[in-house]
């Protein structure tokens, strides 16, 4: 499960905080990630097992959990990395001093 967490799962939500995504995405994202895990299981969806039921098994989070984890923690680092033109001094109030 490393490699779906280091490797798939990264690769699934690459640059996620931008897209403007819908349902129809969300949809989408889920069933690449049920398609991975369902082989990573070895069953298939003839199987009838739920998704959830696959999660637990796999002690996996659902992929909308993370993309939103995801997109709250990248939102808090580019306020903690934006400069804030009040706080921070300029160059010419350097130069001066």
């Amino acid at each position: 499960m490393e490699f779906y967490k280091v490797v798939a799962r990264p690769t699934l939500l690459y640059s996620s905080e931008t897209w403007v995504t819908t349902m129809r995405d969300m949809t989408r994202l889920e069933a690449a990630e049920m398609c991975f895990l369902r082989s990573v299981k070895g069953c298939t969806r003839l199987d009838k097992i739920r998704s959830e039921v696959i999660r637990k098994e796999l002690e996996i989070s659902g992929i909308q959990d993370v993309r939103s984890k995801h997109k709250s923690v990248s939102t808090m680092l580019k306020e903690w990395t934006t400069p804030d033109s009040r706080n921070t001094p300029s160059a010419t109030n350097l130069e001066e001093e």
